[in-house]
């Protein structure tokens, strides 16, 4: 009985390990190996990786054919399909079965060329109504939503995402600078309490390379800055230290490209920073990656396909506007890394800044007025930043703000000195797929 199961599971999954299924799943939606590589925490090569085994595993010679694997298998239904533990086979996928219903899937195909006629004459922009990649929603239906608010008020803590799911670490509260670390369930809607940071700081960042989220440095409650790195397994629920950081430093900006963690500039012991700092998990090891045109702090910093957006900062006089695109690949090869973008639309630092679906959004922190600077947008071949919709409580310095699947994320924040339970979110894009049926 135990060799039939197997024999038939490998049918039904083709022997495709979790991750596989993960990046399948994904892949099938038309995320980009760029988009799939931020989503799951590891780098894109690694994606393409998956992705040849996958095409080897499944007889697919394209993502479109792969795609219509995924369908046939219900592997873009979830858990749903999955056998039940006790099950001695399992069911046959729904997706499978739904496949057969010629008319059903006719009548799905119209509705979705429809929607993409649609779609060009109301948002002036040409659509391929088989091209399965992430479609923008205008601007007119976007809708902020109230979720779970913050177990309690917090400001400037260390925020990230991974598979839809939000993760929150230190910070400022009403008790004092907390190591609580939380995490956002998109799929139960609730926050869950982790184990704690060891060092409780704020003012640091976080990012997620393959299942582990780093936060180096920060400040703790007595103002000074450290050098720790700590890093949390994500499947282990468990915090340990790395390699320190060259300096102490706190009011950076952080980014994970391609495998590795980018550093710039920042607040230290000897004052504002210019350096770039690049870890390596592999050697677990600090490395210079060259220096931000000035040192500043309060710097925002998101990874684009390419190379990583670094925008605005404090440099000791002035909130900057400036934008630029700093490429590793050439300042490893010794090159200048970096090119000018469009401004900002005024200068700014400390906002909360995030990438999703290949454009960056940037939105809080405070001006050269001590305003916060509205909700953002820079997508790369446009020609800047744009201004978006944004919540009824507009965005307030200490904010986190944070992409998790399809959705933009505004979290927490300080307002005269009160700290904020806020949490609201708003889908930012939508998937059309339509499978090609032999």
């Amino acid at each position: 009985m135990a060799a039939r199961y197997n024999e038939i599971m490998q049918e039904y999954d083709a022997g495709l390990s979790e991750r596989e299924r993960e990046v399948l799943r994904l892949a099938a939606t038309g995320a980009s190996n760029k988009e799939i590589a931020q989503q799951l925490g590891i780098s894109a090569n690694t994606v393409k990786v998956h992705l040849r085994n996958i095409f080897q595993k499944t007889g697919a010679g394209s993502r479109t054919e792969s795609a219509l694997y995924a369908v046939r298998h219900g592997l873009l239904d979830g858990d749903v399909n999955a056998p039940a533990e006790d099950a001695p086979f399992p069911a046959a996928p729904a997706a499978q079965r739904r496949l057969k219903r010629w008319p059903v899937w006719f009548l799905a195909v119209l509705l979705v060329l429809t929607l993409s006629l649609m779609a060009n004459t109301l948002w002036g922009r040409p659509r391929h109504a088989f091209s399965p990649t992430p479609t923008s929603l205008p601007e007119t239906s976007r809708r902020w939503l109230a979720l779970a608010p913050l177990p309690q008020p917090r400001s400037a803590m260390a925020a990230t995402a991974l598979q839809g799911d939000l993760y929150i670490a230190g910070g400022k509260t009403e008790r004092g600078v907390t190591g609580e670390m939380l995490r956002f369930s998109s799929v139960q809607g609730t926050w869950q309490v982790l184990a704690p940071k060891p060092a409780p700081v704020h003012s640091a960042g976080a990012a997620v390379l393959g299942e582990r989220l780093y936060v180096p440095g920060g400040a703790t409650a007595s103002g000074q800055m450290i050098d720790l790195l700590e890093v949390y397994d994500l499947r282990a629920d468990r915090w340990h230290s790395a390699a320190r950081l060259p300096e102490p430093l706190a009011e950076y900006a952080l980014a994970a490209f391609e495998g590795r963690l980018y550093l710039f500039g920042g607040r230290g012991p000897q004052g504002l920073s210019s350096w770039i700092r690049v870890y390596d998990p592999q050697t677990d090891s600090w490395s210079d990656g060259g220096r931000l045109p000035t040192p500043r702090a309060g710097v925002a910093a998101a990874a684009l396909e390419s190379g990583i957006l670094v925008a605005g900062g404090w440099d000791g006089e002035q909130a900057l506007a400036e934008t630029l695109v700093y490429y590793p690949e050439r300042a490893r090869g010794g090159e200048d890394a970096w090119e000018v973008l469009p401004p900002l639309p005024a200068g700014g630092y400390g906002m909360g800044v995030t990438a999703l679906a290949g454009s960056v959004y940037l939105a809080g922190g405070s001006d050269a007025g001590g305003s916060s600077l509205p909700l953002l947008r820079y997508a790369p071949g446009g020609t800047g930043w744009n201004l978006l919709p944004a919540p009824a409580l507009p965005p307030v310095p200490g904010m986190a703000l944070v992409g998790a699947g399809a959705y933009l994320h505004m979290v927490g924040g300080e307002v005269e000195g009160e700290f904020l339970t806020r949490h609201e979110s708003c889908q930012i894009f939508y998937t059309i797929l339509v499978p090609l049926i032999p």
